[in-house]
């Protein structure tokens, strides 16, 4: 059964106007690089907000499948997408616990700042979920937080340190 509550990422979107128009993570940018070296053609965003990873993936010329929660920023991205004149990118919302995507379909992932907005057991279905809708030999780039994150006034602000899981 369906809860009719607005999403907790829904209301963020819509109360504060959060527009993420920064440039692309730097790691993304060389992931992106590296995907199209090896061939690889489909890629989600998962939790792809307002699409800043999204924009440069569909710019970089992969059929991108980008997801979220909010509605509100789907549509931000729907628009930069027609600004930018973008068509091959499919907007999906949803939750990333349940992908509604058919095994084994991507050959590459992005998931940056996304997978620590939740509680142990959600984070361990979503990152089973990008497993499973990973091609076999694929890769993902994923950026998360810890509770050791400055930002959490737990230890140092870090320099261009990032994960790549493969």
């Amino acid at each position: 059964m369906r809860s009719n509550r607005t999403h907790p990422w829904e209301l963020v979107w819509r109360e504060e106007g959060w527009a993420e128009t920064s440039p692309p993570l730097p790691v993304v940018v060389n992931f992106a690089e590296d995907l199209k070296r090896e061939g690889a053609k489909k890629v989600l965003d998962l939790g792809c907000g307002a699409g800043r990873h999204s924009i440069l993936l569909g710019k970089t010329g992969f059929q991108v499948v980008v997801l979220d929660v909010s509605e509100t920023a789907l549509k931000t991205l729907e628009g930069r997408l027609k600004s930018a004149s973008i068509d091959n990118i499919t907007l999906v919302k949803h939750e990333m616990r349940e992908l509604p995507i058919v095994d084994n379909y991507f050959d590459g992932v992005v998931c940056t700042n996304v997978f620590h907005h939740g509680k142990l057991i959600e984070i361990k279905k979503a990152v089973g979920e990008v497993h499973r809708v990973m091609r076999r030999g694929s890769s993902a780039c994923v950026v998360a937080l810890s509770a050791a994150d400055f930002r959490k006034g737990n230890g140092k602000m870090p320099g261009a340190q990032h994960l790549r899981f493969y």
